[in-house]
């Protein structure tokens, strides 16, 4: 499962983490209340209903959004034990920046 943040470039964040993992099913996660536009065909969670699901790899492209989003996405994914992995991607380089198997 590929994690993305909502905001305002969102959908080239999206384009460039398909690039890199095709095939993820993506999740948009949003501050609670916010307004900004969801690309068409994609859904979003607020941050405070994302629960991690066991037995899911997460993947979080650690680009776009706010770090309230960022922060509370990984802290999620810590306290439910996941596995995952968090993710730099720049137009010329993409690093990992954190893996934890379970």
């Amino acid at each position: 499962m590929l994690i993305v943040f909502l905001g305002r470039s969102v959908e080239g964040i999206i384009t460039d983490a398909r690039r890199q993992f095709p095939n993820e099913e993506v999740t948009i996660v949003a501050r609670d209340g916010d307004k900004l536009p969801v690309p068409e065909g994609y859904t979003v969670q607020s941050i405070s209903s994302f629960v991690p699901k066991e037995g899911v790899c997460y993947i979080v492209v650690a680009n776009g959004g706010t770090s309230v989003q960022l922060v509370t996405t990984i802290k999620k994914l810590v306290e439910s034990n996941c596995t995952f992995s968090v993710w730099d991607m720049q137009r010329d380089s993409v690093t990992e920046l954190w893996s934890v198997n379970k």
